[in-house]
């Protein structure tokens, strides 16, 4: 029987090193600190998630850096820290 669905889609998938380092060396960008970093799956990666923090004024080169990693679609979300002037911002990731 042929794979369908979801089955199909997620059939042979893992993500490459390659991408996975890029996106980990982000953490070296100024005043960005990798706080959290999850992969899921052995021997193949097939689900990363993790949080950057990251000053107020890095927040919008991070997100572009993200975005650039052609290999990876991830979910991103950002969320100020500070009311009513943030200062920090999390920004968590996650494949689909």
């Amino acid at each position: 029987m042929a794979e369908r669905g979801s089955m199909k889609l997620l059939s042979g998938k893992s993500h490459d090193a390659r991408d996975l380092e890029r996106l980990v060396k982000l953490a070296e960008l100024d005043e960005v600190e990798l706080v959290e970093w999850f992969p899921r799956g052995i021997p193949a990666i097939d689900y990363v998630g993790g949080t950057f923090r990251t000053g107020r004024g890095q927040v919008a080169g991070l997100i572009g850096k993200i975005l650039e990693l052609q290999g990876l679609r991830l979910r991103i979300d950002a969320f100020p820290i500070g009311i009513p002037n943030p200062d920090s911002f999390i920004v968590n990731f996650r494949t689909p």
